[in-house]
């Protein structure tokens, strides 16, 4: 199915985009993302924020899910006063009480089962959908959810919700949060739909949109320990150390099991130079998660810091026993090997490093530029159906945002869609200043020409607006 596979491809970029451009708790914030520690677990949790044990079916249908209302179609599983309800087709109860035990893998054939019993039953595609997302087949969790919407479920939160988070797994990051603003505007209150869309700034390098949601949320949960590490993360992008030390410090709290927080709160610590605090805490982090890099890495490079390089040394080949291509790993061991007075360790360490990050530069632009064009083609194409619709003033914005997003990849058709949309909405002067720069990008496009001209008159620029139109009729030939 030619959609899907380039659905898996954007994905797998996104991926590995998210993989290059951040290392762990560190949070070092790219050009674009900023991404947690151990990113894997860490972007499983937020795109379905709710516990695998809760995300079974409930009782209520969606209550412990996303948004708290019940699933479309779907009477709670008990009346008000506690007495059941009668029982619905077998395949809807096997599938249903597959899901309540925790069984999600068997729980889905026979959640195709139900489907197909009754072709008609949105709340079938939309557990099937919810199920394939806990497996992780993102792209089989749209088709269905899509299936549920396409049935009269789409004003539903959850469905909206759910959609947001394979388009989020998908690398749609346009969709996904097109669809989670949906969530909110419908049950503005909802948790998950908050918290998905601040993870979504903070993985797009927007960390200032994600601080007032966190903000929010940890004022009014103060034990969400996942709002409190995103929070963390934004802090750390500001340059707040000291705040996103107290903030990974109140996510621990909350769940001390958070290797993630953990780690974010050992290298705020030691940027703050409290390194025996610092010290400590990786001591801790290394014996609690043995198998995590990152945590040796830092570990080392803080021995390394402090002179101490033979145990610098040691814990820097864990790191990079633990992970092969870890490329500051690489270049860390290799000072230390210098320092230590082997120097050609040392120089084999620091040239491969070296070529590494060469590579890996080069790869990480490639990936950026493909993530960037995804994004900056849906928001287009959000534009142009504003515009068909009649829309020019929400038009333009996203024409706008289009723009920013494809940065200096923007064509001359962005700025041709942004004139057309300022042009319509009233606003010849900003239309003409677009104009302007679709025909220095494409001198070429006789449209363009024309709208200008028909900008340049609406100014009273009258021999602008001749010059531009005499270009046009060159072009077409008249």
């Amino acid at each position: 199915m030619p959609t899907r596979g380039r659905n898996d491809r954007r994905r797998a970029r996104l991926e590995q985009l998210r993989r290059t451009t951040c290392r762990g708790p560190a949070l070092v914030v790219s050009a674009v993302l900023l991404v947690p520690a151990a990113g894997a677990a860490l972007r499983a949790r937020a795109a379905l924020p709710v516990p695998a044990t809760a995300m079974t079916v409930p009782p209520a249908g969606l209550a412990a899910a996303a948004a708290g209302a019940t699933a479309p179609g779907q009477a709670p599983a008990e009346n008000a006063r506690g007495r059941p309800q009668r029982a619905g087709p077998p395949a809807r109860q096997q599938a249903l009480e597959a899901l309540r035990a925790g069984r999600v893998r068997a729980a889905i054939p026979l959640l195709r089962a139900w489907a197909a019993e009754r072709p008609q039953d949105p709340e079938a595609r939309f557990y099937l959908g919810r199920a394939l997302l806990q497996v992780g087949d993102a792209a089989g969790a749209r088709e269905a959810l899509r299936e549920a919407e396409a049935l009269g479920a789409g004003a539903h939160p959850g469905v909206n919700y759910y959609l947001g988070v394979a388009a989020q797994q998908l690398g749609d990051m346009a969709a996904a949060e097109r669809r989670f603003r949906r969530t909110l505007e419908v049950d503005p209150g909802s948790v998950s739909a908050r918290r998905s869309l601040a993870f979504l700034y903070l993985l797009t390098g927007r960390p200032e949109q994600a601080q007032p949601l966190l903000e929010q949320l940890v004022a009014e949960r103060p034990d969400d320990a996942l709002a409190w590490h995103y929070l963390g993360a934004v802090r750390w992008a500001a340059g707040r150390f000291a705040a996103a030390r107290d903030a990974f410090a109140r996510a621990i709290r909350a769940e001390p099991g958070m290797t993630d927080a953990r780690l974010g709160e050992a290298k705020a610590l030691a940027t703050l130079g409290r390194l025996d605090e610092a010290d400590r805490h990786l001591e801790e982090l290394t014996r609690q998660a043995p198998e995590l890099a990152e945590a040796w890495f830092e570990w080392g490079r803080l021995a390394l810091r402090e002179g101490e390089v033979e145990q610098a040394i040691a814990r820097l080949e864990r790191a990079l026993l633990l992970e092969p291509t870890h490329e500051r790993a690489r270049y860390n061991l290799g000072l230390a090997y210098r320092r230590a007075g082997r120097e050609a360790d040392a120089r084999a360490l620091l040239e491969a490093a070296a070529k590494q990050q060469v590579a890996e530069r080069q790869r990480q632009r490639e990936l950026l530029r493909e993530v960037v064009r995804d994004q900056a083609g849906e928001l287009y194409r959000q534009a142009l159906e504003a515009l068909a619709a009649g829309h020019p003033q929400a038009a333009a914005a996203r024409f706008e945002e289009a723009i920013a997003a494809a940065g200096e990849a923007a064509t001359a058709a962005f700025w041709l869609g942004l004139g057309s949309a300022r042009l319509q909405a009233g606003d010849a002067e900003a239309a003409a200043l677009a104009l302007r720069r679709a025909v220095d990008l494409d001198p070429e496009m006789a449209v363009a020409w024309r709208l200008l001209a028909d900008a340049l008159e609406r100014l009273g620029e009258a021999d602008a607006a001749a010059a531009a139109r005499a270009r046009y009729q060159s072009l077409v030939g008249r």
